[in-house]
C-alpha cells in the first residue's frame, strides 16, 4: 500500500498502522517504510550517485575542453601573428580576420565532434553496461554535440577578438 501524506511520514505511518488495525486486529502489518526510505536503500540511491557522479565527471570534461580550445586557438593565433598583421595591413576588415580564426577553429571542431560521435557509437556497448540505459539515443547524442559547439564557440571568441584587434605595425614587428 502506498499512500501520500503532508507531514511526517512517520506519523503517517503509524497512522495507519493503527487504523489497519482497528479495521481487521487479526492483520499484520510489517514492512512500513517510507518511500523516500525505499528509494535510498534499493537501489535508487546508488543510481542517483551513478548519475551525479556521471554529471560532474561531464562537466569536468567540458570545461577542459573549453580549457584546452581556447589554448590550441590563443597559441595558433599567436603564430599567425604576422599572417593577420599582412592581412590588416593589406585591408583586411576586422570582420575577415575573425571569420578567418573561428573558420579553422570550426574546422577543428567539427573533425572532434565526428570522432567524438563516432567513438561513441562504437564504445556504446561499454557505457550502455555502466549507465543501463542506451548511449546511442540520437537527442542525447545531438544536445551533447551542440552543447560541445556552444562552449567552443564562446572559448574561441576570445583569441579572435584579440587576433582582430591586432595592430598592424605592432605585429608585423612581431618575433
Amino acid at each position: 500500500m502506498i499512500a501520500r501524506s503532508a507531514g511526517d511520514p512517520e506519523v503517517a505511518i503509524q497512522s495507519m498502522k493503527r487504523r489497519l488495525r482497528e479495521l481487521n486486529p487479526d492483520m499484520v502489518v510489517g514492512n512500513a517504510h517510507s518511500l523516500l526510505w525505499a528509494l535510498e536503500t534499493q537501489g535508487w540511491g546508488q543510481g542517483r550517485f551513478i548519475a551525479t557522479l556521471f554529471s560532474l565527471f561531464a562537466l569536468l570534461a567540458l570545461a577542459l575542453a573549453a580549457t584546452g580550445l581556447y589554448s590550441v586557438v590563443s597559441f595558433g593565433v599567436t603564430q599567425r601573428t604576422q599572417e593577420v598583421g599582412i592581412r590588416m595591413a593589406l585591408g583586411a576588415q576586422r570582420a575577415s580576420i575573425l571569420r578567418l580564426v573561428i573558420s579553422s577553429t570550426a574546422l577543428m571542431l567539427a573533425a572532434g565532434v565526428v570522432v567524438g560521435l563516432g567513438l561513441s557509437v562504437a564504445l556504446s556497448g561499454l557505457v550502455g553496461s555502466w549507465a543501463g540505459g542506451t548511449p546511442r539515443d540520437p537527442l542525447t547524442l545531438l544536445s551533447a554535440a551542440l552543447v560541445l559547439m556552444l562552449v567552443s564557440a564562446i572559448a574561441c571568441i576570445g583569441p579572435a577578438w584579440r587576433a582582430a584587434s591586432v595592430d598592424p605595425m605592432v605585429a608585423l614587428r612581431y618575433e
